[in-house]
């Protein structure tokens, strides 16, 4: 009796249907009726053969070693032997060098990028404050002869008529972020002026002749000041706050809007 066979005259002794044989034993049915038929060519591979006919012979009641037995003298598979002597001790270290490399080039690699983001972020904090500089320098140079001008065919000074203070001509904003990062945009006079991140305890300063528009990312982070009049911050901390600071109508303080 072959091995089909015996699956076959087991399940229908047992009365069981190849239905409930996939269901219980999750084997597709096309599978088991390829084990009764023996149609081996039909499973995946040998193992599968072999791994079938085991659970399909348990769950039937019949001696599954007994059929891979039989199965494995009729299909005899490649010795294992030459195999295992190719699985050579060099063989294995080839692996664990080239890990070995990987790790080195990884290594290198992770360290050039600290070296340049170091670089980079040295190079971005000198920036910042040479802006923060420049930007706080008195203008009193600037400001020399104010109060009088002189008359290029004379010679004489010619006294200025009385008005506005220039120094508060035009809009002049001071950001002061206080103890968090804070992402900014400034629009002077409808050209862009700043747009980026802001570290702690770096103040920016803006001068415009009509307006100054500006977008706080984390309005509680600054505290803002205009023409010397103290805004306190314009929202709570996390708040995205924009508003316009424009000129007065007599040129005088500016006014936010």
């Amino acid at each position: 009796m072959t091995i089909g066979e015996k699956l076959r005259n087991a399940r229908e002794e047992n009365g069981i249907t190849l239905t409930e044989v996939e269901n219980e034993t999750k084997i597709r049915r096309k599978y088991i009726v390829a084990l009764e038929n023996e149609d081996f060519d039909v499973l995946p591979g040998k193992v599968y053969v072999k791994g079938f006919l085991r659970n399909y012979a348990r769950f039937l009641g019949v001696d599954g070693d007994a059929l891979i037995v039989e199965y494995e003298e009729l299909f005899p598979g490649p010795a294992v032997e030459p195999i295992m002597e190719k699985l050579t001790p060099t063989n294995f270290e080839k692996p664990a060098k080239s890990r070995r490399g990987l790790l080195a080039v990884v290594a290198v690699l992770f360290v050039g990028f600290m070296i340049y983001w170091w670089g980079s972020a040295a190079m971005l904090r000198d920036d910042i404050a040479g802006e923060d500089q420049e930007q706080n320098m008195p203008a009193g140079e600037d400001n020399r002869g104010v109060g009088s001008e002189q008359d290029p065919a004379t010679g004489e000074q010619n006294p200025v008529v009385p008005g506005i203070d220039p120094a508060q001509r035009g809009v002049n904003v001071v950001l002061q972020v206080t103890d968090k990062d804070c992402w900014m945009q400034v629009v002077v006079d409808d050209s862009s002026a700043f747009e980026g991140l802001v570290g702690p305890g770096i103040t920016k300063e803006f001068r415009g002749d009509n307006s100054i528009w500006l977008k706080l990312g984390d309005a509680g982070a600054v505290r803002v000041s205009v023409n010397g009049n103290d805004y306190g911050f314009l929202g709570e901390l996390g708040s995205v706050v924009t508003r316009t600071f424009e000129i007065g109508e007599d040129g005088g303080n500016a006014i936010g809007g």
